[in-house]
């Protein structure tokens, strides 16, 4: 179901010279200081979501996000992964990245994916979503619209310095970065912090505004407010087996950001993942390279008769 304006956290235009982002505020969401809120509407995409192969791909490439479902030879697997301990399990990530990375494969087309990196997230923490690089352990939702990275960020620089000095591939390999979040709780569909994405297509570039997050040195974008323009979207009642699916460009990152790449290269598509695990209402987010659009991501909290009382970014 559609939801009424919720107010989502987007920059301060007062901080755009800041190049240090704040810290979180010590609240639900834990948004940051920085930050202002911001009424905005968000759309079902429930009722609408493709499921054949093709018309997945193409939402993917045009909007930037897309709702997908582990086949049953896949969930078969996933299902047995004891997801509360997959935290200090290795032989668990590695089981449960395989089949992540086979859910992109098969969502994207790109020729290789490989999962590098979790996340666990739990609603009832505040004020604590951002932790340094290597720090597992469980951190609250983001109440910030972001994305999380642009062509300056370390990691994708490492991306590069792969593809294109080590392996020695040409500059016609492009890739993107996927995020795969999900549902793992036991106590039935997301209610609490759903994830929403803003559409690719319905943001400027002059509205990414690049910080540097101060609790890893990360660079990420923000967003300045555009609320008449910015057209945002959640899946309603996510289910353990369904897994929201946003890719980010970041081979022409600036492009990306605000319209689709028309046609998919046939190139080499390196995919690289993330999971994101909230314990509450317990959910995770993995992360690919491709060469597709990309997408802000912000969640709304406490769906009660259609009316959320707050939201959080992943």
């Amino acid at each position: 179901m559609d939801v009424p304006p919720t107010p989502f956290r987007y920059l301060n235009a007062l901080y755009i010279n800041e190049k240090i982002a704040a810290p979180s505020v010590n609240t639900n969401g834990g948004h940051r200081a920085d930050s202002i809120p911001v009424p905005v509407p968000v759309h079902d995409a429930r009722p609408t979501r493709p499921f054949h192969p093709k018309q997945i791909a193409d939402n993917l490439q045009r909007h930037g996000h897309a709702l997908i479902d582990f086949t049953p030879q896949e969930w078969n697997t996933v299902e047995q992964v004891n997801m509360k301990a997959i935290e200090h399990n290795p032989q668990l990530q590695k089981t449960y990245f395989s089949m992540c990375e086979s859910l992109a494969l098969r969502a994207t087309g790109a020729s290789y994916a490989r999962a590098f990196d979790f996340t666990l997230r739990d609603s009832r923490i505040k004020g604590v979503h951002t932790k340094p690089g290597g720090d597992n352990s469980a951190r609250g939702p983001v109440n910030g619209v972001h994305t999380d990275y642009t062509n300056n960020s370390p990691g994708v620089q490492s991306i590069k310095h792969l593809l294109y000095n080590k392996m020695g591939l040409g500059k016609d390999v492009q890739f993107s970065l996927i995020n795969v979040w999900r549902n793992i709780s036991d106590k039935g569909p997301i209610q609490t912090w759903p994830l929403a994405v803003c559409d690719a297509d319905s943001v400027d570039p002059s509205e990414l505004i690049e910080r540097i997050t101060p609790e890893n040195n990360n660079v990420i974008y923000n967003l300045l407010p555009n609320p008449n323009r910015h057209q945002w979207r959640y899946y309603s009642n996510m289910h353990k087996n369904e897994c929201s699916q946003r890719q980010q460009d970041l081979h022409h990152i600036q492009r990306s950001m605000c319209c689709p790449l028309v046609a998919k290269p046939p190139l080499l598509l390196l995919l690289l993942l993330t999971i994101t695990i909230t314990r509450y209402h317990l959910e995770k987010v993995v992360k690919f390279v491709c060469c597709w659009c990309s997408m802000m991501r912000v969640g709304i909290t406490n769906i009660c008769n259609g009316r959320p009382n707050g939201m959080v970014l992943l």
